[in-house]
């Protein structure tokens, strides 16, 4: 259960930073907002967040 908590919490860690960065980079465009994190299995993490209007891509 650690071990679990602490890939989500890295994952989330990382969706921001890269988030922050890109929105950093650009100057243009926002950053994503987490909307949620889910465990589907002991390997998976789901995580979804808010759509940016012209991004092409997002970095994890």
């Amino acid at each position: 259960m650690k071990k679990l908590l602490s890939i989500l919490l890295c994952a989330v860690i990382a969706v921001s930073a890269s988030s922050l960065s890109a929105g950093a980079k650009s100057g243009k465009l926002k950053a994503p907002k987490l909307k949620s994190v889910s465990v589907t299995n002991t390997n998976t993490l789901k995580i979804t967040w808010s759509k940016i209007s012209k991004a092409k891509g997002y970095i994890l």
